[in-house]
Order: structure tokens, then sequence, then C-alpha cells
């Protein structure tokens, strides 16, 4: 019995030690190809440390926490804080292989909530303007389809200012 409990506890051990206890829900697999969910702890820390390298970001805090609301957050103190940082209409554009992009005004608090990723989101990328005022984020959200969000500098704080979805 000594024996099981030993190697049960080292199994558990390993096992976190490996990371395999870490938000990272499930990967996506693209073609043989692996995207990390983006809530997993590897992918935050990633994204974290991406924000904090651009020694002249402003407000580093004020971003990470929006970028960690919209892809990870399900949780209604920040649903407040992202409906904070909307504008009061905010431009959808959808665009699907062989379409014309489609553009949708998002007024309701449902349709800005239908933003958040609420940890479906692998693979994120952050692009940062050289003005130092504006910031996309990219990310996929199945295996055919990414999103965008981009993020803009005003009035001393991050805000959305627009979304979209691409699908092949």
């Amino acid at each position: 019995m000594k024996k099981i409990v030993c190697l049960a506890l080292l199994l558990f051990a390993r096992t976190a030690w490996a990371g395999e206890f870490d938000r990272d829900i499930h990967s996506l697999v693209i073609h043989g190809d692996i995207y990390t969910a983006a809530c997993s702890q590897t992918m935050k820390t990633q994204l974290r440390q991406s924000i904090a390298s651009r020694k002249r970001e402003k407000a580093p805090d004020d971003l990470w926490r929006l970028v960690y609301g919209m892809l990870c957050s399900d949780e209604k103190k920040d649903e407040h804080f992202v409906l904070s940082r909307m504008p009061e209409s905010i431009t959808e554009v959808n665009e699907d292989s062989g379409q014309e992009p489609s553009r949708e005004d998002l007024r309701s608090r449902k349709e800005k909530l239908s933003l958040m990723a609420r940890a479906g989101a692998w693979n994120p990328e952050l692009e940062f303007s050289s003005n130092r005022a504006e910031v996309r984020l990219f990310f996929w959200i199945n295996e055919a389809c990414v999103s965008e969000l981009d993020f803009v500098w005003k009035k001393g704080r991050w805000y959305i200012g627009g979304a979209g979805t691409s699908c092949n």
C-alpha cells in the first residue's frame, strides 16, 4: 500500500512539475501543428513578458488586464472592466474565404461581451505599432478562424477599438 501511495505522489509531482496543471484546457491541432491554449500558464507568461519587454509601452499593467480579460476571464468583474473599455458601438469586421467582408456594429452588452474568448483562444500574438498607441491581438478561435482585437491608447488608458474574424 505504501508503494502505491509513494508511486502516486511521484506521478503527481512529476505531472505538476511538467506543467500539466496550468490552465491549458486543451491544445488545438491544425494540420498536425499544435496551438497552445491562450490561458495556459506558459502562454500567459509569454504574453505578459511581450508587453513588459517593450520598455516604453504605455500602462503595461492596464494593457495586460485588458488582454487577459478578453482572452481568459469568465468573471463578472472582468466583464465590467472590459465593457468600460469599449466605445458605445464597436465595429466587428468578419470575413470568410471568397466573401466580401461584413461589418456589424455591436451595441448591446451581450453583443460586446461575445467578443470575449472566455478561454476559447489559441496561439495569441501581439503586434505593437511603432507609435505605441495601437496594439493588435491575434488568436485562433477554432481550426478555421483567426480573431483580431485592436487596442488603442487614448485619454491615458487602453481601449478596445475594433474587432474582427477571418475564416478560411
